[in-house]
C-alpha cells in the first residue's frame, strides 16, 4: 500500500513538472518575437519577378542593391535565430526585407516601362534601316565603290539581321546595341555612296549638251551616231537623228567617272570618233571599233591633273579604247572599253565607218529621275 501511494505521488509530481514546463513553453512562444517569414518571402518573390523580367539587364544597380539588402536580411535572421528565443530581435531583418522587396518591385516596374519603350523605338529603327537598305541598296550595289565602304555596308546589314533576331526574341537591350552599330555602318556607307553619285552627276549638264549636239549633228548630216549611257549600260544607235537600235553594254570595272590614267579600268567620257574598224582577224574580241581616245581634251586634263598633283607623277595616259564584242557576261569586266554581244556588234559594225561619232556620257537622265525610278 505504501509503495502504491509513493508511486502515485511521484507520478503526480512528474505530471505537474511536465505541465509546468509545457505551460512555460507555450507562454514563451506566446511572448517570443514572431519570425519575419512573410517579409522574407515577399522580398524573395519580388526579387524573382524582377529577375524574370530582366531587371538585372535594364537596371543592374537597383538589382544589386535589392540583392544586397536581401542577403543582409538573411544573414541577420540567421544570427538572431542563434540567440535564445526571448532575446531575438527581428526588426532589422524585417526592415531590410521590406526595403529589398520595394526596390525589387521598383526595378521590375522600371524594366517593364523601359522594355516597352525600347520595343517601340527598336521597331521604328528596324523599319527605318530596312527601308534605307531597300531604297539605297540597288543604287549602292551598282556603284564601283572602295572595298572598305562595301565592307562597312555588308557588316551593317549583318548586324541589322542580328538585331532583328534579338528583337524578335525580346532581347531589346541587345537589339538596341546592335541597331546602333548597324546604323553607324549603314549610314557611313550609304552617305558615302550618296555623296559619290551626287558629285558624279554634277557633270550632267555637260553630258546633256554632248548628247543633244550628237543627235542634232546626226540629223543634220544624215549619218550614223553612237551614244553610250554608262549608268544605264546602254548603247544607242542613231541614224539621221532617229534612234534605230538599243543594245546592252558592259563597261570597265571602275566605270564611274572619266578615265584619267592607264590601268584605272575606267570607261572614258566625251565626244569621240571611230578611227579604225577591226574584224575578227585583227582583234581577240570578235570585232572592234577603235575610238580616238585620248583626244585633245583628255590630254589637256591628264597633264593638268599631273601638274596639280591629282594623279601620280609617273602616271601614263591610257589608249586603245574600243567598242568590241564578246559582251553579254552580265557585269562590268573590261579595262575601259565598251563591250557588246557579238550579235549586237555585227549590227553596229555594219552601220559604222571611220569617222562615225561616238559620244560616251555618264547618264542620259538626271539624278532625280534615276532616284525616282
Amino acid at each position: 500500500m505504501i509503495n502504491r501511494k509513493r508511486i502515485l505521488k511521484i507520478s503526480s509530481i512528474t505530471i505537474f513538472i511536465l505541465l509546468f514546463f509545457a505551460g512555460t513553453y507555450f507562454v514563451i512562444l506566446e511572448i517570443a518575437p514572431i519570425p519575419p517569414i512573410e517579409e522574407i518571402e515577399g522580398a524573395r518573390i519580388a526579387m524573382s519577378d524582377a529577375w524574370k523580367k530582366g531587371a538585372n539587364e535594364y537596371t543592374p544597380r537597383m538589382m544589386k542593391q535589392a540583392q544586397a539588402l536581401y542577403d543582409t536580411a538573411m544573414s541577420l535572421w540567421k544570427s538572431e535565430n542563434a540567440r535564445f528565443l526571448l532575446f531575438r530581435d527581428y526588426d532589422e531583418v524585417r526592415q531590410k526585407s521590406i526595403e529589398s522587396r520595394l526596390i525589387a518591385m521598383e526595378a521590375a516596374g522600371y524594366t517593364q516601362k523601359t522594355s516597352e519603350n525600347l520595343k517601340d523605338v527598336g521597331n521604328v529603327r528596324i523599319i527605318e534601316l530596312r527601308l534605307r537598305v531597300t531604297n539605297s541598296g540597288p543604287l549602292f550595289n551598282r556603284l564601283p565603290l572602295p572595298q572598305n565602304i562595301r565592307k562597312k555596308n555588308t557588316q551593317g546589314k549583318l548586324l541589322l539581321g542580328e538585331a532583328e533576331i534579338a528583337f524578335n526574341n525580346g532581347d531589346y537591350i541587345k537589339a538596341k546595341s546592335l541597331l546602333s552599330e548597324a546604323k553607324g555602318l549603314l549610314d557611313d556607307s550609304f552617305d558615302y555612296a550618296d555623296k559619290f553619285i551626287t558629285e558624279y552627276f554634277e557633270a550632267y549638264p555637260q553630258w546633256n549638251k554632248w548628247v543633244k549636239k550628237t543627235i542634232a549633228d546626226s540629223k543634220k548630216n544624215r549619218n550614223t551616231a553612237i551614244i553610250v549611257d554608262k549608268f544605264d549600260r546602254k548603247c544607242y544607235i542613231y541614224k539621221s537623228g532617229v534612234l534605230k537600235h538599243t543594245f546592252i553594254a558592259e563597261l570597265g570595272k571602275n566605270w564611274i567617272g572619266h578615265k584619267k590614267v592607264k590601268g584605272d579600268n575606267s570607261t572614258p567620257e566625251g565626244c569621240y570618233k571611230i578611227v579604225a574598224k577591226k574584224d575578227n582577224r585583227h582583234t581577240i574580241y570578235y570585232k572592234a571599233l577603235l575610238i580616238n581616245y585620248p583626244n585633245i581634251d583628255d590630254k589637256d586634263a591628264f597633264y593638268r591633273d599631273k601638274n596639280q598633283g591629282n594623279i601620280p607623277s609617273n602616271s601614263a595616259l591610257g589608249s586603245l579604247i574600243e567598242i568590241h564584242g564578246q559582251g553579254g557576261k552580265g557585269g562590268d569586266w573590261t579595262k575601259g572599253c565598251v563591250a557588246l554581244t557579238d550579235k549586237d556588234m555585227d549590227v553596229i559594225y555594219k552601220l559604222s565607218s571611220v569617222g562615225t561619232p561616238i559620244t560616251i556620257v555618264g547618264s542620259l537622265k538626271d539624278l532625280v529621275e534615276i532616284l525616282n525610278r
